[in-house]
């Protein structure tokens, strides 16, 4: 007589999600775009770095290391 409570929760948590999202919306986060971005491998070392000025890419910025600390000429290279 009783209904089971497990699959009732799942129900009740997924059927939000598949209505469209539980009514939370993601943040926008606008960043002025000025200087020198960084992405590093997990050693620390640099991965890929880019500069910026008034929001725009500075044309011939880009920069890409291996895990090595050694540059290389793509994001695809410094990843291996």
């Amino acid at each position: 007589m009783f209904m089971n409570s497990v699959p009732f929760i799942l129900l009740a948590i997924s059927l939000p999600l598949l209505l469209g999202g539980c009514g939370i919306e993601e943040p926008t986060i606008e960043i002025e775009k000025n200087g020198v971005f960084t992405v590093r491998h997990e050693n620390g070392k640099k991965l890929w770095e880019i500069s910026y000025k008034d929001d725009k890419k500075v044309e011939g910025s880009e920069k890409f290391w291996n895990s090595k600390g050694e540059p290389v000429d793509s994001i695809e290279e410094a990843r291996k």
